[in-house]
């Protein structure tokens, strides 16, 4: 996945098996932040890992319309591609930076 112009961040939520919380997640999860998730699981993993009050002001670009639904409510924006192709996802985020 070429980044392009953008300034990426890969942060771990889970493999096979779960991992412990990554501070780092929340660290990034700065207001006006774009989160990448490329799974339902995924998703439901940063919906665990990320309050319902801290969400108003970070944006999910997920991989599908389900990933998308496992984060949950209250973001400031949700999004996801057409097809689930990674490079459709960064057009997404990008348009989030313009």
């Amino acid at each position: 996945m070429e980044a392009g112009p953008l300034r990426l961040t890969r942060i771990a939520v889970y493999t096979m098996a779960s991992l412990p919380p990554d501070p780092a997640l929340l660290r990034a999860a700065t207001p006006g932040a774009i989160l990448l998730v490329h799974s339902p699981r995924a998703g439901e993993r940063l919906a665990e890992r990320i309050a319902a009050n801290e969400r108003a002001m970070l944006h999910i670009v997920a991989i599908s319309q389900a990933a998308l639904a496992a984060c949950g409510p209250g973001w400031a924006s949700g999004s996801a591609p057409h097809q689930p192709v990674d490079d459709d996802m960064l057009a997404l985020a990008l348009s989030l930076c313009e």
